[in-house]
């Protein structure tokens, strides 16, 4: 009794109770998240169950994106008559986001026209997320395709050991623009198939394991230069996310794609700080910021025209030699410890990320 007494009391210290995930925890409208990009054939997505430890802080990132829910009224008018306000019930969306999952890239060199900046059309409501169709930027001009039949990706709450299926169907008659359909059909098989501890490069988080398995058996018709034809489109991915409680999208998530029986992992993501390895930040997501004094010493004034959550200065060689999470639009940093010569100042807000330069004399 003694030794069980006293394993219990060891086990309980490091056991972490389970969590369950609502409408909150997702994406709203205007959202932003920083995310790192890497790429790992061996990695293990196959070990789960419950009270697991996964454990990814060995990952390096290859490359960062930021990703953010848009308004449906930023998407034009046409977008905006087919999912806005007056759009029927089942259609009235709250954003879009960008979206991979329709390989028009395959197929670009032999269209007559160029397609950019695919969306997924998103409804949310208390018991569900739901993907109501979907906009392209068609020459520069956004057109947007309803689902004929609506997938929902996510039904909420989501509790550990919950299944749930969906399928969606989508016509995309191209027409008059240019002569091409593309159907989308997808089945989708979700389980809930994990709950614990996960360890990624940046934090360490309380999850949830959600293992989605998408069956698409996709058809494109094209017409070009007088051939027309139709090409089946047939794959099967899976999608293993790792959530957790407020984050807004997966804190972890591994793609795969089915290939001779096995399956070829194709993209892996996590949320992270960040690290200067995207592009900068397109136009309406520029805000003003200011060091003061700059070249510097011992002291510098930061200052935001948006409210900061950490502020990380980073050497010449890519160095971290500071980091400070704060909460204010305006913060006092001692640089003492510095030493001469010149460094990146990665300003993270609620709005998303600048970086300035900083000479340390």
């Amino acid at each position: 009794m003694r030794l069980t007494l006293l394993s219990f009391i060891f086990v309980i210290p490091f056991a972490q109770s389970q969590i369950s995930l609502d409408e909150t925890d997702f994406f709203a409208v205007e959202d932003t998240v920083r995310v790192s990009e890497t790429m790992d054939m061996g990695i293990d997505f196959a070990t789960t169950g419950a009270n697991s430890v996964w454990d990814f802080s060995n990952l390096t990132a290859n490359s960062q994106r930021l990703e953010k829910a848009y308004s449906i009224s930023s998407a034009g008018a046409i977008v905006g008559f087919q999912f806005g306000p007056t759009a029927p019930p089942q259609y009235v969306s709250d954003y879009y986001r960008p979206f991979d999952g329709i390989p028009f890239e395959d197929f670009s060199n032999f269209l007559p026209v160029n397609i950019q900046d695919i969306n997924r059309i998103v409804k949310i409501d208390s018991d569900s997320l739901r993907y109501t169709g979907y906009s392209f930027n068609v020459d520069g001009q956004q057109v947007g395709f309803r689902s004929d039949t609506i997938e929902a990706g996510y039904k909420f709450p989501i509790e550990f050991g919950d299944t749930y299926s969906s399928r969606g169907y989508t016509n995309m008659d191209f027409n008059p623009i240019f002569n091409a359909i593309f159907r989308q059909y997808r089945q989708r098989a979700s389980e809930v198939d994990g709950h614990g501890t996960l360890i990624t490069p940046y934090s360490t988080f309380n999850t949830l394991r959600i293992h989605h398995t998408i069956n698409e058996q996709d058809s494109l018709y094209v017409d070009i230069q007088g051939f027309a034809t139709w090409v089946p489109i047939e794959r099967t991915t899976h999608q293993y996310e790792w959530w957790a409680k407020g984050e807004k999208r997966p804190v972890f998530a591994i793609q795969t794609e089915e290939v001779n029986g096995g399956e070829n992992v194709t993209g892996i993501t996590y949320i992270d700080e960040y690290l200067g390895l995207d592009a900068s930040l397109s136009s309406e997501e520029h805000f003003e910021t200011s060091i003061y004094p700059n070249p510097a010493k011992s002291k510098i004034s930061i200052t935001s025209e948006f409210r900061m959550e950490n502020i990380t200065i980073v050497d010449a060689l890519g160095k971290k030699v500071l980091m400070k999470n704060v909460d204010s639009k305006s913060e006092l940093i001692d640089t003492n410890g510095l030493v001469s010569g010149v460094y990146s100042v990665i300003i993270q807000t609620n709005k998303g990320s600048q970086v300035s330069k900083l000479i340390i004399e």
